[in-house]
């Protein structure tokens, strides 16, 4: 699963902010066996014709533990 999801997650995503959807939504995820990934591209991914709109996928889960990757 991967989105823009709005959420501030804080210093664990590099962020200078937190809110509450981040909370949240970080805890729904892991309660139900999702966990996230680090995106490493910050290209958009969604470019809007009107005001110069775009959107980065800011976050990616997966029902995969971390440890399986390394």
């Amino acid at each position: 699963m991967m989105g823009d999801f709005n959420m501030r997650l804080g210093e664990v995503t590099g962020d200078d902010k937190v809110n509450d959807r981040g909370r949240y939504f970080e805890s729904t995820l892991n309660e139900y066996g999702y966990y996230r990934r680090p995106n490493s591209s910050q290209l958009p991914t969604y470019h809007g014709h009107l005001k110069e709109r775009r959107s980065i996928v800011d976050y990616i889960y997966c029902d995969v533990p971390t440890d399986h990757y390394m």
